[in-house]
């Protein structure tokens, strides 16, 4: 039995349709790397108490996150981002953990849209 896909298909395909066919593998490379070190920096964040790089790293992984249809890992972004709006990191570290695992399933799915 194959896993849920993470990813909005009609979200994704109007960004493929806003965007372009050609650039679309692009535009996947460019979010797989840039997430993957925002995350970096989330988890520093919340390793060394810095609630306001935190909460801007995961302001800017809902918004992008949202773009390509990956819906529950923007809404984790979301809930981290409302953490750091109320100045506290209680809880960062299991909404980091879930958007870890989130994130994975994100970047295998949009691996496999690209035909990586």
């Amino acid at each position: 039995m194959s896993k849920p896909m993470s990813i909005d298909l009609s979200m994704f395909d109007k960004l493929k349709q806003d965007m372009g066919e050609d650039y679309i593998c692009e535009l996947i490379d460019a979010y797989l790397a840039d997430t993957s070190r925002t995350l970096e920096k989330i988890r520093q964040a919340v390793a060394e108490g810095k609630i306001d790089e935190m909460r801007r790293a995961a302001h800017s992984i809902k918004s992008t996150s949202a773009n390509f249809g990956a819906v529950q890992f923007s809404s984790l972004a979301k809930d981290l981002e409302a953490l750091g709006k109320s100045n506290t990191l209680k809880g960062a570290s299991e909404i980091l953990r879930s958007m870890e695992t989130q994130y994975f399933q994100v970047a295998r799915d949009l691996r496999k849209m690209r035909g990586a």
